[in-house]
């Protein structure tokens, strides 16, 4: 006997009533929010804390569930000293919305933190990659970087907006070879053509204008940028063997740093490096004439489109991944990143150790404090970079607390023999009165 289409038959409904009640498997949980995802107004309600997954001088980073739409995401708590900041940061995200941004959710004010609900990148930093790997990337694997960082880039100072800590610590990768650029904590915005004069950033890669006060503006982003390339070449930025001065000293003094072995590269690496590290600001390329060079032009496209399910039709159509092009080398990348990590592969990990926290501290670099720049650099710039990591101070430090120490005895044995010859004097004066009769 025949059924149409969807009708059931008797003997199925008798089946189903003599089968055993098995229930529904649970929901698959979600890489990411689905479109049009809302936040509600209890984090306490909606956000399952799994895991701490960094942790910084700003505060942790937590991987959640968003429970209402059985989704992962980042959460990042920051202590209420730095509330401002984070305000700052969330305002900047919300209005940056492409497809090599980090996405931003929501923003909680509660009794002890702030609470920022942020896209999760489950392959984390491109730092984190070339640590876990004890390698720089390929060529293909840069060019990909590159061009979707310079992608994202492009988008945030068509908005007016400089990023102000390009390195590899804030580059994201996403389980598809997506890159996103994160922690807009000290971004700046353009609101006129006069030029931003703050000094913030991340010391090794700051460009040459910021250290010399001269005024800077989106072009500072491109100098960072043309070090965080040779930061992902090398696993590490030119000059981190210095100390943080003379680090600051030689960036502003000396000619633009280049690659320890530029033969074990490309031409067309090599010069898309010389548009970046030009210092005078002038004569840097700007992001979208990166974007046309032939290094990034004519590097391999990959088949991983990258689109993003919240991607806007526009973004969509100017993705340049393309599906007849060569599978996707940082997806592949993401790829064993994740199976070498534990903790992404099972969506939860212990928290961090301290020497693991130390290790991932260079994804958040601290930025500057208000002390003086030696004269000897030029440019009369009146602050300088203070590191928490800076060994140098630590060293120097460790060396006036044993001095401290060390007079500290002394002082003590000196009064023990103060105390000690006074009691004698006080004794030898009695002898004396009572001989004296005075």
């Amino acid at each position: 006997m025949s059924h149409k289409k969807g009708q059931v038959s008797l003997a199925d409904e008798l089946m189903r009533a003599l089968s055993p009640s098995v229930s529904a498997p649970p929901p698959m949980i979600k890489m990411i929010p689905p479109e049009g995802t809302v936040f509600g107004d209890d984090p306490e309600e909606e956000l399952e804390m799994i895991t701490k997954i960094g942790e910084g001088s700003f505060g942790s980073v937590y991987r959640a569930l968003h429970i209402p739409s059985q989704s992962y995401v980042a959460v990042k708590k920051v202590d209420l000293e730095g509330e401002d900041d984070a305000m700052k940061e969330g305002s900047t995200m919300e209005k940056l919305t492409h497809q090599n941004i980090v996405r931003f959710y929501a923003y909680y004010k509660r009794s002890k933190d702030v609470w920022m609900v942020m896209e999760l990148c489950t392959a984390k930093s491109l730092h984190s990659v070339m640590k876990a790997f004890k390698r720089g990337l390929t060529e293909q694997e840069l060019a990909c970087t590159l061009r979707q960082t310079l992608k994202g880039l492009a988008y945030v100072h068509a908005h007016k907006r400089i990023h102000r800590d390009i390195k590899s610590g804030n580059l994201l990768l996403q389980q598809d070879g997506r890159v996103k650029l994160c922690d807009f904590g000290v971004a700046g915005e353009l609101t006129s053509e006069a030029k931003r004069h703050t000094m913030i950033g991340s010391p090794y890669w700051m460009a040459p204008e910021i250290i010399d006060d001269a005024g800077h503006d989106e072009k500072a982003d491109i100098w960072s940028l043309g070090i965080t390339a040779i930061e992902l070449c090398e696993t590490e930025p030119p000059r981190f063997s210095e100390n943080t001065m003379r680090a600051v000293f030689l960036i502003s003094s000396s000619p633009p740093p280049t690659l320890k072995n530029p033969s074990n590269y490309s031409e067309e690496f090599n010069d898309f490096l010389s548009h970046c590290l030009v210092k005078n600001p002038d004569g840097r390329y700007t992001s979208e004439q990166l974007l046309e060079h032939p290094f990034i032009k004519n590097s391999e496209k990959c088949v991983n489109s990258h689109t993003h399910p919240l991607d806007t039709p526009e973004e969509r159509e100017l993705d340049d991944h393309n599906p007849d092009d060569c599978p996707c080398c940082l997806a592949e990348l993401a790829k064993q990143r994740i199976n070498n990590d534990s903790s992404c592969s099972s969506m939860g990990s212990p928290p961090l150790s301290s020497e693991a926290s130390n290790l991932e501290s260079l994804d958040s670099f601290p930025t500057l404090s208000g002390l003086t720049l030696p004269k000897t650099l030029k440019g009369g710039s009146k602050k300088i970079v203070h590191c928490a990591q800076c060994e140098e101070l630590k060293k120097k430090v460790a060396e006036l607390e044993k001095e401290v120490s060390k007079l500290t005895e002394e002082i003590e044995v000196q009064d023990k023999e103060r105390v000690y010859f006074q009691t004698q004097v006080d004794f030898f004066q009695k002898q004396l009165q009572s001989l004296t009769g005075k």
